[in-house]
């Protein structure tokens, strides 16, 4: 029989998916009067397609004990790695490289990381016998690991996608117990090396007008920037 806390998690996604469902379509259905293709429904039908894949994976992995998962980090390190790489062989989208082509439809190898790095972390700290009260254990060594993907990502380039792995990295290790103040001086680095890499220009153009705005918005609470 299922468990509560399992059916409680499916309802939630349940939801999620209904919503966003409904506001793809609310958001795309207006363009069928402005261009004659693609039809009203066409990505409602793509993502619906996309969905029901995802449930697929999703039964077919909780079929497997997730503890066997960790034997296999290597290779599906290695396997990110690939698909990130990929993806600078194939056409830019809108002046990037984020997508893998399959027919008409598309799979950003982005996503892929974002799994790979919770499975990763999870990982690293039960290598670790969950001692990551270090600063090299608890946030040096698992950083420096994942930087490749950091770096990969960020040149498709996916600004917002790297600093969210990054996020993510850190709440996960902290959650896991690496120390607040390591956390803390990463984010701080972080920050630094980001505001550095601002002000000389390495970001590019929509990427700067999008944080000027942003730090503007922090500062005087209006923004000429809409997501």
């Amino acid at each position: 029989m299922m468990e509560k806390s399992t059916r409680r998690i499916l309802i939630l996604l349940s939801i999620i998916s209904a919503i966003g469902l409904i506001t793809l379509y609310s958001a795309s259905y207006i363009m069928t009067y402005r261009y004659p293709y693609p039809p009203a429904d066409y990505y409602l039908v793509h993502q619906l397609v996309a969905l029901v894949v995802g449930v697929i994976l999703m039964v077919i992995l909780s079929l497997v004990d997730y503890r066997k998962h960790e034997a296999y980090t290597g290779l599906y390190y290695i396997l990110t790695l690939v698909a990130l790489v990929a993806v600078f062989f194939s056409s830019r989208v809108a002046g990037s490289h984020r997508w893998i082509m399959i027919g008409s439809y598309s799979i950003q190898s982005s996503e892929f990381a974002k799994i790979f790095l919770l499975l990763y972390i999870a990982s690293y700290v039960y290598r670790q016998n969950g001692d990551i009260s270090t600063f090299k254990k608890g946030v040096f060594d698992p950083l420096v690991r994942l930087l490749p993907i950091y770096v990969l990502v960020f040149l498709e380039p996916d600004l917002g996608t790297t600093i969210l792995l990054f996020i993510l990295t850190l709440v996960v290790l902290y959650v896991a117990g690496a120390k607040l103040l390591h956390i803390l001086g990463v984010v701080g680095a972080g920050l630094l090396i980001f505001l550095v890499a601002f002000a000389m220009g390495f970001l590019h153009s929509y990427q700067a007008e999008r944080l000027t705005s942003f730090f503007t918005y922090i500062m005087t609470g209006q923004s000429n920037y809409q997501s």
